[in-house]
């Protein structure tokens, strides 16, 4: 059988079971059929819920049904969870499937429940070199119009710290933007959102990327559940790769990019990214490129960013070229718009203090 994760959350003291949090989870477990699972660790949760979370692995998979997902190591394991004390029982259907009950969606169900149980990712957080609290972090991240989250897209400990941060700073009026999603599909997106069309109807429609379900998906759920906004921020990929060919020329027929400012004065904005595809070869796909066409390219997909986040509060996921010193899409912002930066310090990258207004380092 597949290996799978059980987190036990122990919310109050229970009448017949050990004192001990991982000796009490496995007697529950235990008394339900379950054997041979083994604790992996115990974790003391606080606000708002306050309890202790127990993390027990095995390959029994017993009465209960486990779900995709990456909330515990973003290694695509199996996970469920059990609660019990006071009002915080939840008990999965033993004929559900994970077809008819999506990942995350029973924590979904409760916001609170919801962030008191995204644990925090690990890491030290950093504001010019000094460290600070993820509490500290997230006031200073709510007082911003635009919050900018920078990733490598391959890394999955930065796609947790993501959904950790829109999970905290999501509100009606603080949307969800995403790299990952391109304007032209902002139709379909919409639709999935407001119910109005299936899984796999968004997914056929939308481009995602071919990491969308394991690594974006629980953002755009969770924004789903809760009935708040997602912005499919990135230019249609035709119209970069027209302007990575032939440069602005490319865009002459284009109605929106003749409404649109793209503010090219940010010399060491330049500098990085030429120097960065020189390293990579000069070129996309395999095939060599004018390096200005391929910066012009990059200023298009910062100005629409930019353009998608203006006006409105928001979380913008992207890839942290996009956002690393301040530059990139903040250049496209316009002045009145305040932003601050969060960059996940990929593993083996250099660390600088100045790449974000915060980095969270391992």
């Amino acid at each position: 059988m597949a290996p799978f994760i059980m987190l036990v959350l122990l919310s109050s003291p229970v009448t017949g079971l050990s004192a001990d949090p991982a000796s009490a989870a496995l007697e529950v477990l235990s008394g339900m059929g379950i054997a041979g699972l083994e604790v992996r660790g115990v974790r003391r949760i606080e606000a708002p819920l306050g309890g202790t979370l127990v993390d027990v692995t095995g390959t029994e998979d017993g009465i209960f049904t486990a779900y995709r997902a990456g909330i515990e190591d973003g290694t695509g394991e199996l996970f469920t969870l059990i609660s019990f004390g006071e009002d915080l029982s939840w008990r999965p259907s033993p004929d559900s499937s994970p077809e008819d009950r999506p990942a995350l969606e029973f924590l979904l169900e409760d916001r609170e429940l919801f962030i008191s149980l995204v644990l925090l990712p690990p890491g030290a957080i950093l504001a010019q070199g000094d460290g600070v609290s993820w509490q500290g972090m997230l006031d200073s991240l709510s007082r911003a119009d635009v919050v900018l989250v920078g990733e490598a897209h391959d890394d999955p400990l930065a796609h947790r710290w993501e959904l950790f941060i829109w999970a905290c700073l999501a509100s009606p009026d603080r949307f969800l933007a995403l790299e990952m999603f391109e304007t032209d599909v902002q139709g379909p997106l919409d639709d999935y959102l407001s119910g109005n069309c299936a899984l796999e109807e968004f997914l056929r429609d939308s481009r995602p990327w071919g990491n969308y379900r394991e690594d974006y998906s629980p953002m755009v759920e969770y924004a789903r559940k809760q009935g708040f906004r997602v912005i499919a921020a990135n230019v249609p990929r035709p119209l970069a790769a027209a302007v990575a060919r032939e440069g602005w020329a490319a865009l002459a027929d284009e109605p929106f990019f003749g409404e649109m400012e793209v503010d090219s004065s940010n010399v060491l904005y330049r500098e990085r990214f030429l120097a960065t595809m020189e390293a990579l070869g000069g070129g996309m796909h395999g095939m060599t490129m004018d390096l200005m066409n391929l910066y012009r390219a990059q200023l298009l997909k910062d100005a629409v960013m930019a353009s998608s986040a203006a006006g409105n509060r928001c979380v913008l996921v992207c890839g942290s070229f996009h956002s690393d010193y301040r530059s990139g899409i903040p250049d496209q912002l316009p002045p009145d718009v305040s932003f601050l930066t969060v960059k996940i310090l990929p593993e083996g990258e250099p660390m600088d203090p100045e790449a974000a207004d915060f980095v969270v380092v391992r």
